[in-house]
C-alpha cells in the first residue's frame, strides 16, 4: 500500500511548481529533504511516497506541524509562487 511506501524519491520541478494545498489551493515548499510538502499557512504537511506526493487533506492533517502555523517559522524551500 501507499502508506508503507518510504518518503520522498523523485519528483519533477513542474509538478512541484503547480501543485497547491487541497484545503486552501496557495502554493506549498518542499521540505524535510524533499518528504514533505507543507503549507505554510495551516502546517499541513503532505507526504510524498516513492516521488507520489499525497494531496489528501486528511495526511496533511495527519503529519501537520504546529509549529510552523502558530508562527509561521521554520526552514523551508520555496517551490510555487502565488
Amino acid at each position: 500500500s501507499l502508506d508503507d511506501a518510504p518518503l520522498g524519491g523523485e519528483i519533477s520541478q513542474e509538478l512541484l511548481k503547480i501543485l497547491v494545498c487541497p484545503e486552501d489551493k496557495g502554493p506549498l515548499e518542499l521540505v524535510d529533504g524533499g518528504k514533505f510538502l507543507l503549507n505554510p499557512r495551516n502546517g499541513y504537511k503532505y507526504p510524498i511516497r516513492n516521488g507520489i506526493p499525497v494531496m489528501l487533506i486528511e495526511e496533511g492533517k495527519k503529519h501537520r506541524d504546529t509549529n510552523v502555523a502558530a508562527n509561521g517559522a521554520g526552514e523551508r524551500t520555496k517551490v510555487a509562487d502565488s
